[in-house]
């Protein structure tokens, strides 16, 4: 069985975002920035990730390949729209607070290595990935400054080892939002997750990592194309 939870991801070759925002938003909302670039204004959003990434192992060299869609939106909107609830009702501002967030991937791998007889050896696999769904809220401290705590799941549901943990991982989460810190239409989002795995395969590694994240957006001229450094 191949496994690879000692092998090293050497380098990301590319990495293509395809977003398409706000698709339902609500007739009756003020219009706000709908681009998608601020990870706390609450929208619909339907993204779709492409990312190949080079793989170094023991005695050979292989490639992965992700394909992730991506799904946000406010968090008990739909309920409140469905309900035909007022601007004012518990759940409606419950949606202006919290956003949720479901990723499903898609995986190609392939791997080459020699045996002990210098034979290459060819492995493809390809299947499903852990699926992740994520909770986030924003706390205004003030009109410089944010805090946006969350908390993630990540699913055992890869269909070969390759594809994704083994385990159920956890990830608690902190960010801290400071607008216009670098300039006009800027935004700063330095954050923490800390993943760590609970149940599944016993024979898998457990999971403890720490993650640091940092995320600027600069909205440019009219607010018609944007930067994204992550």
């Amino acid at each position: 069985m191949l496994r690879f939870s000692n092998h090293r991801i050497i380098s990301l070759g590319l990495s293509l975002v395809i977003c398409v925002p706000a698709f339902a938003q609500d007739a009756e909302q003020p219009k706000k920035d709908n681009t998608g670039t601020n990870p706390v204004n609450f929208t619909y959003d339907a993204r779709f990730y492409h990312e190949w990434a080079a793989l170094d192992i023991d005695n050979g060299d292989g490639a992965l390949m992700t394909n992730t869609f991506e799904f946000r939106l406010p968090f008990g909107r739909d309920l409140a729209n469905v309900a035909k609830l007022d601007n004012e009702h518990l759940i409606y501002q419950l949606s202006q607070k919290f956003g949720a967030r479901m990723r499903f991937r898609q995986k190609s791998l392939n791997v080459t290595t020699t045996d002990a007889g210098g034979v290459d050896v060819n492995t493809n696999i390809s299947g499903i990935g852990d699926i992740d769904a994520r909770l986030l809220t924003v706390i205004p401290v003030s009109k410089k400054f944010m805090v946006a705590p969350g908390f993630e799941a990540s699913f055992n549901t890869a269909t070969h080892d390759a594809m994704g943990y083994g385990k159920t991982v956890l990830t608690p989460m902190v960010f801290a939002l400071f607008p216009g810190l670098l300039g006009k239409g800027s935004l700063f989002v330095p954050g923490y997750q800390y993943l760590f795995s609970v149940g599944g395969d016993e024979n898998r590694p457990d999971v403890n990592r720490s993650t640091i994240d940092l995320y600027f957006v600069w909205l440019l001229k009219h607010s018609g194309n944007w930067l994204i450094i992550d």
